[in-house]
């Protein structure tokens, strides 16, 4: 079943679209996919020494 509650890409694209008075272009949505992507990645190792810094 799928979640009727947005997803945080969703919401920044609807963000986005309203700040900018249009749709966006699939161009920008890929961007902003890509950047979302980019700034929840943890490198390999990274959750472990979090863990050992609790």
């Amino acid at each position: 079943m799928l979640s009727l509650e947005k997803t945080r890409l969703e919401k920044l694209e609807e963000q986005l679209r309203e700040e900018l008075g249009r749709e966006l272009t699939p161009k920008e949505k890929f961007y902003l996919a890509m950047s979302e992507s980019c700034a929840s990645y943890q490198p390999h190792g990274a959750h472990e020494e979090n863990r050992e810094a609790a």
